[in-house]
């Protein structure tokens, strides 16, 4: 899913709202940069955020709750049909309704956490592989905005710290570790967490709410099963990636070189500036959101392998047989089976026993 972020004209209501502002103690002048005619030409009113924002949260508390078809649900101010049939293939894909548009298990589960549909989804997946304690880190930290600084002097400070990362997930994870544990030492003072946040360039208020996330999301899970078992071990990179992929599958891209990836819906999309892999070009990478600015860019990118793709979904990759040949040593027949997924070439030229895949 691209996210756009073109500069676009208020509306005449916005601008008026605006203009307002100038006058509030005592009467004002309000500069517009822009003629009267450019004015005139704007539509009257900014298009409902219902109407422009992603469904799918909408369409699963509705399911959740019981409201029935939401192509059928009086809103105030409709969205698309084809916005809503967009939302529903997305919980679908998610596992959180059934091709009849009933919510599943899985999809109640998701209903109870105050998150994105995909951020829920990694949660409820990685509380069956032990990676519930990380994942409900990561998945509070991308519910907020950004809480780093970017800074060309900071970036360079770090840096050397940041290339030891494969992934920006667990920059995040580590980055929310290593605060708690500081502040924890000073009693949780905010004068702690501001001298911590202005030494290593976080924003302590987009720090301060990234906890409070955590605190509301941990209260929920303890409620859902599964969450309160002991863990048999200590999630590993393979386990926490595995379940970011679950809920982030649209944002697997492989490289075309020269720093540039082809995505399953986008092409051409380059590694974020300040992100942990830049200047470098892994073969396969998870994004957590793709954006276009001037260009196209993929922000909160992690290295991933093909075959993890693979092995979650298995009934959604294509697969296809070519050269069969008989093997005389072992006297079977083989082939070279290639695997893709959505469009992207997972595997090529794997060895495969055609008897073992239909013995008839």
């Amino acid at each position: 899913r691209l996210t756009r972020m073109p500069i676009e004209k208020v509306s005449k209501a916005s601008a008026d709202q605006r203009a307002g502002r100038c006058g509030r103690l005592q009467d004002g002048i309000c500069y517009r940069l822009y003629s009267e005619a450019d004015y005139n030409s704007r539509k009257m009113f900014t298009t409902p955020e219902i109407q422009r924002a992603n469904l799918a949260a909408v369409i699963l508390k509705m399911s959740y709750n019981g409201l029935g078809d939401a192509e059928k649900f009086p809103f105030l101010q409709r969205p698309s049909i084809q916005a809503i049939r967009s939302a529903a293939r997305q919980l679908m894909e998610l596992g959180a309704i059934n091709r009849k548009g009933a919510i599943t298990l899985s999809g109640k589960e998701m209903a109870r956490l105050p998150l994105d549909p995909p951020l829920a989804k990694m949660l409820i997946y990685a509380k069956d592989i032990d990676a519930a304690r990380e994942i409900m880190v990561i998945v509070s930290g991308l519910a907020i905005d950004n809480p780093f600084i970017e800074k060309k002097e900071l970036e360079r400070k770090h840096r050397k710290i940041h290339q030891r990362y494969e992934s920006d997930y667990l920059r995040l994870l580590d980055t929310w570790i290593f605060c708690r544990r500081a502040i924890y030492k000073n009693g949780y003072s905010s004068q702690a967490l501001f001298e911590y946040c202005k030494e290593f360039g976080l924003s302590p208020v987009k720090m301060t709410e990234w906890f409070d996330t955590w605190y509301q999301i941990r209260r929920i899970c303890r409620t859902i099963k599964g969450f309160n078992r002991i863990r048999k071990c200590k999630a590993t990179y393979e386990s926490i990636h595995k379940s970011l992929l679950a809920g982030f599958f649209s944002g697997i891209a492989h490289t075309t070189g020269n720093g540039v990836y082809e995505g399953i819906h986008v092409d051409d999309i380059r590694i974020w500036p300040s992100s942990v892999l830049s200047g470098r070009s892994p073969d396969w990478v998870l994004f957590h959101e793709i954006i276009e600015t001037t260009r196209v860019f993929g922000r909160t990118a992690a290295v991933i392998r093909p075959d993890w793709v693979e092995s979650l979904f298995r009934n959604r990759c294509n697969y296809s047989i070519q050269d069969v040949w008989y093997d005389s040593e072992s006297g079977v027949v083989k082939a070279r089976e290639e695997v893709s997924f959505k469009g992207l070439l997972l595997l090529t030229n794997r060895h495969i026993d055609l008897e073992k895949m239909d013995p008839e």
